[in-house]
């Protein structure tokens, strides 16, 4: 249960009991110790903590800094996520005469995406994908459906892996694919103008940002000539970088997609 302090009347009724004043409290304490704060330094915060021991622990070679990108980064995560998600009230059967589903399961959703929403700027959300590479998929299957277009442009810039889904997974659905250069880790709007240009039935141009490379781009003006065409902009992004960067909402996104493997994971195989 909460803590609530002693009153001062409180106080002064313990003291009378035992026959002491406050001060008398402290008198074991040195002089100088309490007419002077003590002689070390401010307390730090747990990012700085974790910061300082990784540069302890440095001395032995053991922190290697990782330049590997490829859209998943190394960051820091709060040790109060662990404690948050591990709450029975997110994974257990908080309401048990609810067949349907756990009121806690129907929290964490609902949290999640009101928190997408926010991030991206974007009016709704779904309840996730399983990665960022499938949702990238689903997005342009969504496109597809909407325009009634089987024509695909994709930068090179976004993860070769996520390419490589995009083929897999519609290999046999007579989607086109259009593979557009980059420029200098940048999409080429002009290559993508010219693919735009040569066909009125595309339905998409998907990118990345921040890319494959690491490269962060403004979108909108990806997004307007999209729209010119009329066709639409899908951005898969990185969702932690939302916080500082320009959402794709702002920058005119049709479609947003990303991995949720920064929201609160560690990175895994490296």
């Amino acid at each position: 249960m909460p803590f609530i302090s002693n009153t001062d009347q409180q106080r002064r009724e313990m003291l009378a009991e035992i026959g002491m004043e406050a001060g008398e409290l402290f008198a074991d304490i040195p002089a100088e110790l309490l007419s002077h704060p003590p002689d070390i330094p401010e307390g730090l915060s747990e990012q700085e903590v974790l910061g300082r021991m990784r540069e302890l622990s440095e001395q032995n070679r053991t922190g290697l800094t990782g330049f590997l990108g490829g859209g998943l980064y190394d960051h820091y995560i709060p040790a109060a996520v662990d404690e948050i998600i591990g709450r029975s009230e997110f994974y257990t059967s908080y309401t048990p005469y609810q067949p349907e589903l756990s009121q806690g399961t129907l929290q964490a959703i609902y949290e999640f995406q009101s928190m997408i929403c926010r991030l991206t700027d974007m009016e709704v959300a779904n309840a996730s994908l399983y990665d960022g590479g499938t949702a990238l998929y689903e997005a342009v299957m969504m496109a597809v459906r909407i325009t009634g277009h089987q024509r695909v442009i994709v930068d090179e810039t976004v993860s070769p892996i996520y390419r490589t889904i995009l083929q897999s997974y519609t290999r046999n659905l007579g989607i086109e694919f259009v593979e557009t250069k980059s420029d200098n880790g940048l999409p080429d709007g002009e290559h993508i103008r010219e693919q735009l240009q040569a066909s009125a039935k595309t339905a998409a141009v998907v990118v990345q940002n921040p890319n494959f490379f690491g490269c962060v781009n403004d979108l909108t003006g990806l997004a307007d000539l999209a729209h010119e065409h009329g066709s639409l902009l899908i951005a898969s992004v990185y969702p932690i970088s939302l916080g500082l960067l320009k959402t794709p909402g702002q920058m005119g996104a049709d479609i947003v997609t990303g991995e949720g493997q920064s929201l609160g994971l560690p990175l895994s195989f490296g």
